[in-house]
């Protein structure tokens, strides 16, 4: 537990820092965080932050307001090469989450409407982050292709407010150019139907096409930086088999051309066997790779021909995020895989399943 007097508390602040066991009594699992049996946090624990002496004077107010806090160690070292820890840094913890999804299996829906939803999932944040961009680019996708009839003047904005951060943010490191780019040419396309088949004024309409034709124009004149000679390593300094090892971890197949098409160095890389055979058994099953492949031991098969026959027959790939939102199989709660959620039944084995873009969409009732 972290001690009272190892830091300044502010006990004016608000909302009020309450102290408790998170560090010990937390536990991170592939399906989130999740308390162990036995402890609870309640108004006593808020008190001692407050310094009074009895739980009950403590409001409904601020005992919702409360923040968990987690302890980083070693947050904050001195600069003078040394291994001593001046002090441990206190981070919120954060773990948007959604509740009140009713029904099962296909027939799953979400109370809440599609403006909630972005908020309580914190969407907005979760899509500045590298981790969490193509889904969230995904999610906007299909709601401009498919849904942009149905979705409130009111939302459309908070919409386009989060579209002018991510493409601020892509342009400032220089990632995900592409991405966006595809995104907002989705958006022009869909916006470009007219106010006729769409509601709402014709002067909003023009407002939104607007702002996406800035954010066009920004992204097409964007050019990236030049590196300098810092005289640090490069990508192509690495030895060769951790390139190998990189190339081979990558799950979109366009990103192993696009490393080819640089030089020829990576070219010779990407066009290795064991590079392809891993593409093909992450994205094909057996059952579709077997009249493709001639040997079972998989031994001098041309796996580079065995993905453009399996893509050009199923013509479909697995897809893929670094940070995407699972479905809570016990509580019921909708949550980032990256983040976690508090389950309201974490002495049962955690269990949960992910949650693809379409699936989301198609629990809000659009």
């Amino acid at each position: 537990m972290i001690g009272y007097d190892s830091c300044s508390i502010a006990y004016s602040c608000q909302p009020i820092m309450m102290y408790s066991a998170v560090e010990t009594n937390w536990r991170r699992t592939d399906d989130g965080w999740r308390l162990l049996p036995g402890v609870f946090v309640g108004t006593e624990s808020l008190s001692r932050a407050r310094g009074t002496s009895s739980p009950s004077k403590t409001s409904k107010t601020e005992t919702n307001n409360i923040v968990r806090l987690v302890r980083i160690a070693g947050a904050h070292r001195p600069h003078d090469g040394t291994s001593q820890e001046r002090c441990d840094s206190i981070t919120p913890l954060r773990l948007p989450h959604m509740t009140g999804i009713k029904g099962y299996g296909t027939d799953r829906r979400i109370s809440c409407g599609l403006s909630t939803s972005i908020e309580q999932l914190e969407i907005a944040d979760v899509a500045l982050e590298l981790s969490g961009t193509r889904y969230c680019c995904e999610i906007f996708r299909i709601l401009m292709k498919e849904k942009i009839g149905k979705i409130s003047g009111t939302t459309l904005r908070h919409i386009f407010r989060i579209l002018e951060g991510m493409v601020s943010e892509a342009l400032h490191i220089e990632m995900n150019i592409k991405l966006i780019a595809r995104l907002l040419t989705t958006s022009a396309d869909a916006l470009e139907r007219g106010p006729a088949s769409l509601v709402g004024s014709s002067s909003l309409w023009k407002r939104h096409r607007n702002i996406v034709s800035n954010l066009t124009m920004q992204v097409e004149n964007f050019q990236y930086t030049q590196r300098e000679d810092d005289q640090l390593p490069q990508l192509l300094d690495i030895p060769k088999e951790c390139l190998h090892y990189i190339l081979k971890c990558l799950s979109d197949p366009r990103d192993l051309i696009n490393a080819g098409a640089t030089c020829t160095y990576l070219n010779d890389l990407v066009t290795d066997s064991f590079i392809w055979q891993s593409m093909c058994l992450f994205h094909f099953t057996d059952k579709q790779l077997y009249p493709h492949i001639c040997d079972d031991e998989y031994m001098g098969i041309d796996w580079f021909k065995a993905f453009q026959l399996c893509y050009k027959k199923n013509k479909r790939l697995r897809e893929f995020y670094g940070n995407e939102l699972y479905f809570c199989n016990l509580c019921r709660d909708i949550f980032w895989k990256h983040l976690g959620h508090p389950c309201h039944n974490p002495e049962n084995i955690p269990s949960s399943s992910p949650l693809l873009p379409r699936e989301f969409i198609d629990m809000l009732r659009l």
